[in-house]
């Protein structure tokens, strides 16, 4: 039994029928087939303040620009080493916070270099 889509104009797009009219949606392509990232920001409560919703493809500190300016003053924000980038800190400095954000594992300056940690 084949599964069919409910559409009969995606019958007529080339390609399989569970990629046809994927770049209308907010899902992204990665590694491990469609998917998405939600980037949120809470307080120090676990409250959520906003959310961001990205294509899985999306890097974390492009997802995560449009939640800094709901970054509370005089305040610490933590992230993962996704959220690693000199924008992100000058931000959150600029807002009087601090970033509490571990470093990547090889800084891009090493990388550039061709030098591996």
């Amino acid at each position: 039994m084949h599964q069919v889509p409910a559409d009969p104009a995606a019958l007529a797009t080339p390609g399989p029928w569970w990629q046809r009219g994927a770049q209308a949606h907010v899902l992204g392509r990665a590694r491990g087939g469609p998917g998405a990232k939600i980037h949120a920001l809470s307080d120090n409560k676990g409250q959520p303040i906003a959310f961001h919703l990205t294509g899985a493809s999306v890097s974390d500190f492009t997802g995560a620009e449009p939640l800094l300016m709901f970054v509370p003053e005089n305040g610490v924000l933590h992230g993962n080493k996704g959220y690693d980038s000199d924008r992100i800190r000058m931000t959150v400095e600029a807002r009087g916070s601090l970033p509490n954000i571990p470093p990547r594992k090889t800084p891009l300056i090493a990388r550039m270099n061709g030098r591996r940690d």
